[in-house]
């Protein structure tokens, strides 16, 4: 897959519910949600678009909203 539009003509396009979740901006249920997890997953891609997930964990609270689209970690 190199694009959005491979995936869709592959699998269709996501249903409703799961387009209601997609968002730009850490809304109040969102910040809420991280409060209490006690876990995450850091993605990242190098120059060649491989791709390395990474899991992090501690306490809950161990990751901090600093404003509504930053995490601190």
């Amino acid at each position: 897959m190199t694009d959005v539009g491979e995936l869709t003509a592959l699998l269709g396009e996501a249903p409703s519910f799961v387009r209601a979740k997609l968002g730009d901006r850490l809304d109040d249920p969102t910040r809420a949600f991280v409060a209490l997890s006690p876990l995450l997953f850091v993605a990242t891609t190098d120059d060649e678009g491989c791709l390395d997930i990474s899991p992090k964990g501690d306490e809950p609270g161990f990751v901090q909203v600093a404003d509504e689209t930053t995490l601190l970690i």
